[in-house]
């Protein structure tokens, strides 16, 4: 019996994990089988799923995604697949709420907290930087952590299309310390999600074939 609560204990952290990442990205559950649906034959393999989660950085096991799988995937043509409704069975009742605000998101921020990083993804690679290095270029008094500070003068500088409570919500999410400062593995494991070509893409920027901007410098145009 203890060996089975820690089994649905674990089930239970998948689903969050995931119910997480859905809200994080506003993705309702139906459109979150189309994203996590990778080669879009309209069912989830534990290939797709395990794909997926390598690419959203899902701090799961692949043994924990396996045992996931196997507990609500459907029997088609000899092989286990989840459909949609499996999906959304395995999702309907899950927390991501709790797990996000254990990592000092607010479920309603979570839209903004993507806007944001998406923005400054969109600037770094418009000026052809790695996110290293824009750490380094938001690091505006050299001390080897961001304050709001340093993120405020920063975006001035950089004309980033973000306001202060915007940044000031992305700072006190990156602040895993809660000491005012952001180090730098937050700052690339937020960032190694976003999604600055999108933006770009939407601004008409054109990117070369090193993934920098053509005729990039500066900030994308409004």
């Amino acid at each position: 019996e203890v060996l089975d609560d820690m089994a649905d204990e674990g089930l239970r952290r998948v689903s969050d994990l995931i119910s997480a990442v859905l809200r994080y990205n506003n993705t309702p559950i139906p459109d979150g089988f189309v994203e996590f649906d990778v080669d879009e034959d309209g069912a989830l393999s534990l290939a797709d799923l395990a794909s997926s989660a390598e690419q959203l950085s899902l701090d799961v096991a692949r043994a924990e995604l396996a045992a996931w799988h196997a507990r609500y995937a459907s029997e088609v043509g000899g092989a286990p697949v989840m459909l949609q409704a499996d999906w959304a069975r395995a999702l309907n009742r899950a927390d991501g709420d709790t797990l996000l605000r254990s990592v000092g998101i607010e479920p309603g921020q979570a839209a903004v907290m993507k806007e944001s990083l998406d923005v400054i993804a969109a600037v770094l690679r418009f000026n052809n930087m790695s996110f290293e290095e824009g750490f380094g270029a938001f690091d505006v008094d050299g001390d080897g952590k961001l304050s709001l500070d340093d993120m405020l003068t920063s975006a001035d500088i950089l004309k980033l299309d973000l306001s202060r409570e915007q940044l000031a919500t992305v700072h006190s999410a990156l602040d895993a310390y809660g000491d005012g400062h952001v180090r730098t593995e937050e700052w690339l494991r937020e960032l190694s999600s976003a999604d600055g070509a999108e933006v770009l893409k939407e601004l008409g920027v054109e990117l070369d074939a090193s993934e920098g901007a053509v005729g990039g410098g500066g900030a994308p145009p409004p």
